[in-house]
Order: structure tokens, then C-alpha cells, then sequence
């Protein structure tokens, strides 16, 4: 179930797509988090046309280019131009590099089919991305994107294949991969109904200084001791298992639980948002892991709560039966309606252990109400 979409995001898709969920939250914790994306799957799930209404709506100008086997390194640098230059009184043209029509001058940026293109070219987008410039000798040009979407109908398996540098590049991305959650009958009636409404795209507008503000908000929400404990004992146990997150990756994974509070509108972090972590590699299939951890990090808090209630009360009782020894039958059990008023009957309520209550019985002849055995028993 999705939950963490920033509700322009939401109002852009949802009367002019199907199965958009897992696209829009995707997105949305790339736009807050300020981590790229890489959305792959087979083709014709419509992640290319949602992915544009969402950049356009960002920036009507979002330069959105399709890469190929034949794309070149100028084809991402605005192309090749000849340059004129005066040098000791002589013009020397040569050619260069228009970056001024360059993705790197583009603050939204979206790549189709970006891994059919050359390793190489893959290569220099990795070094591109990682320095945060363009450089060529002494010229260094910081890149303006803020915001980058690679598309792929690749399959994830099919890219761990392209070798170390691409992997290098996949690292740096939130690499989801997009498909329907399932083709029953009902799936296929709500597209034909979507498809023949033909709404148009509305006028939604989310902007830059928006994502800013919220990826400012991202960086200030405090995290719950319980998540880092969680998430650190999940990551130990998948290394266990032969899955190994990089540094990089679990400071990312804190990032994107981060990003999720914000979303939710939270001022911090907690276990209802570490779902989010799934977005760091969809082909991980984290899901069932988080929600196993999340569950038993749940249970021992309550355990933890019950536990601190219980010990309260017990002090409380011990106190009041400290001072009945001395006491007839009929005062003990009056004691007892006392005590019980005040929260006693909690021990009867909540079956942690056996400790509270074996410590209570002397207080109790077997003539006399038995809080653990039976609280509505009477003398």
C-alpha cells in the first residue's frame, strides 16, 4: 500500500492513470529526498508518460532527451559546435562542446532508455554526477540539475550485467522498478474506463523552491532511537544473509525514512515510516523483511510500555498491602477495592510474567480475592 505521496503528485495522476502508486511515491521520496531515480520494467506500463506530466508540472522546459547504442558524450553536451579563439593574434577554431544545451545547465532532467546507451557514456554520467560537474581540463561547470529521472525497460537483472561502473551509477539512484501490481479482470475495466474518459492534464504546478523547502524540512527531522535500532539490526542480518548495504546505501535508507516523515507530515521519524527504505532497490524486495522487523520493534515497545505500567501499579499495591498485615479479613478486602480502583486491576489485565503476581500472593489468603486467578471473585 502506498502512502507517502506528495498530494500534487497525486492530483497529477490519479484521474488520467491506472496503477500509478508505486510511480508517485517513488517520485515523490526522490523529490523530497533529493536522490535520483532510476525507474525500470517492461515497457507500456506508462511510467515514461507519468514520469513527464510530474517533470512538466516541475519545469515546462524539463530537458528530456532519448538515449540509445549510439549515443555519444556529445550527444549529452548540447552537441559539437566550432569555437573561434584568438591566440597570439591568430584565430584557431576548433570544435567544442555547446553546453549551453547541455543536460548539465537543466534543473529537471529526464534520460529515456538511459541504459541502452554505450558504457562509456554511462561511465561519464557516473563521473558527472558524482564530482557535481562537467569538467574538461581546467574548465569546471557545476551541473544545475535537481532533479534526474532515468527510464529504462530493462529488466534489473539484465543491468547488473553492464559491469562495475554502471553498478557504480545505480548506486547513486532510488532504482524502482515499475509494473502492475496484478492483471485481474478489474484492472483491465479500470483502464478502459480511465482511457475513454480522455481527461486532459491538469494545471498542477510543483515548484523548485517547493522541493527545496521540503528536502530543508527532510534534513531537520529527527529519527526515533527505535528506527536506528531496527534499521541496524535489519542491515546486520541481511549482511548475514549475503545482502550487503553500502555505507552510502544505509545513510540513504535513514534519508528516504526521513523524507517519508515529511511527507506524512511528522516532525520525526519513526517505525510507521521505515516502509520507505524499499525505494533504495525495488529488486531487494525488502517489504517483507522491514514489515517482520517493524512488527516485532512494535511489539517490544508495547511490551516495554506494559511492562513500565505494570511496575508502577505494583509499587502501588505493595505499598497499600504493606500496611495490612495487621489487618481482619474484611479490611484486607477492603484495602483491595481501594487499591483496585486505583489501577490494581491491571495486573489482572495484562499477562506479561508471572514475577508481579507470585510477589502479590501472600498478600491474598485463599479464602480472599485472588487478583490474578479471579478479580471478580468476592469472600
Amino acid at each position: 500500500m502506498t502512502r507517502y505521496i506528495l498530494p500534487e503528485i497525486r492530483y497529477i495522476l490519479a484521474n488520467r492513470y491506472v496503477q500509478w502508486g508505486t510511480l508517485a511515491e517513488a517520485m515523490s521520496l526522490s523529490l523530497v529526498s533529493g536522490v535520483p531515480l532510476a525507474l525500470t520494467g517492461p515497457g507500456g506500463r506508462g511510467k515514461s508518460y507519468m514520469t513527464d506530466d510530474i517533470l512538466k508540472a516541475i519545469d515546462p522546459n524539463a530537458y528530456i532527451k532519448g538515449l540509445g547504442t549510439g549515443t555519444t558524450e556529445a550527444d549529452l553536451l548540447g552537441g559539437v559546435v566550432a569555437v573561434t579563439q584568438r591566440v597570439d593574434d591568430k584565430e584557431i577554431t576548433k570544435a567544442d562542446y555547446d553546453l549551453s544545451k547541455s543536460f548539465i545547465k537543466s534543473s529537471v532532467v529526464k534520460l529515456e532508455e538511459a541504459f541502452d546507451a554505450p558504457a562509456r557514456v554511462l561511465t561519464l554520467l557516473k563521473d558527472w554526477l558524482s564530482s557535481g560537474c562537467y569538467r574538461d581540463g581546467d574548465l569546471q561547470v557545476p551541473l544545475s540539475t535537481e532533479v534526474l529521472v532515468l527510464c529504462s525497460n530493462r529488466n534489473t537483472s539484465d543491468l547488473a550485467e553492464l559491469g562495475p561502473d554502471v553498478e557504480a551509477l545505480l548506486q547513486r539512484f532510488l532504482l524502482v522498478k515499475i509494473d502492475w501490481d496484478d492483471y485481474s479482470k478489474d484492472s483491465y475495466l479500470e483502464l478502459f474506463k480511465t482511457s475513454q474518459a480522455n481527461k486532459p492534464l491538469v494545471d498542477r504546478t510543483i515548484s523548485l523552491d517547493h522541493i527545496r523547502a521540503l528536502r530543508a524540512k527532510a534534513n531537520k527531522i529527527t529519527v526515533s532511537s527505535q528506527v536506528t535500532e531496527m534499521l541496524s539490526t535489519l542491515m546486520s542480518d541481511l549482511a548475514e544473509k549475503g545482502i550487503v548495504l553500502s555505507a552510502r546505501l544505509a545513510v540513504r535508507a535513514l534519508h528516504l525514512i526521513k523524507s517519508a516523515a515529511v511527507i506524512d507530515g511528522a516532525d520525526e521519524a519513526t517505525l510507521d515510516h521505515v516502509s520507505a527504505i524499499r525505494y533504495i532497490d525495488t529488486s531487494l524486495d525488502l517489504c517483507d523483511s522491514v514489515r517482520e522487523y517493524v512488527h516485532k520493534e512494535q511489539v517490544k515497545s508495547r511490551i516495554i510500555t506494559e511492562l513500565n505500567e505494570i511496575e508502577e501499579v505494583y509499587k502501588q499495591a505493595r505499598n497499600f498491602f504493606s500496611k495490612i498485615d495487621s489487618k481482619t479479613l474484611a479490611e484486607k478486602v477492603d484495602m483491595y477495592k481501594r487499591v483496585k480502583d486505583q489501577g490494581l486491576d491491571k495486573l489482572t489485565r495484562v499477562s506479561v510474567t508471572d514475577e508481579y503476581h507470585q510477589s502479590l500472593r501472600p498478600f491474598f489468603p485463599k479464602d480472599t480475592c485472588n487478583p490474578r486467578t479471579n478479580p471478580n471473585q468476592r469472600p
